[in-house]
């Protein structure tokens, strides 16, 4: 349902349920995730589910939905450079490429 659901709705449908329905709209979202959920692995959906959680969890606290955004991306950023990020991740990995000549 959800890719074909998501499809079916322009922009300005989803704005207007957003505007007229926002009960609806996060039903409609919440059974889209699911089913994205229910689609992974199954050893990684209850890890993704308790993301989910996070991520509603901001969402419900934050004071707006901008300012739930820019959490968002810094969780994101963090992931990527924090101390434990990808960026280190990549540093710290003993696997070297040899990078070999290119021949004419």
């Amino acid at each position: 349902m959800s890719q074909s659901f998501f499809s079916q709705l322009s922009f300005d449908q989803w704005v207007e349920l957003a505007q007229k329905n926002p009960k609806k709209l996060d039903q409609i979202k919440q059974k889209m995730v699911n089913e994205v959920i229910d689609q992974a692995a199954s050893d990684r959906q209850l890890r993704l589910r308790a993301f989910q959680w996070k991520l509603e969890q901001i969402s419900r606290i934050a004071p707006s939905p901008l300012s739930a955004c820019i959490t968002y991306s810094h969780m994101m950023w963090k992931q990527i450079y924090g101390g434990q990020g990808l960026v280190s991740a990549c540093q710290l990995s003993s696997h070297k490429a040899k990078i070999l000549p290119l021949k004419k």
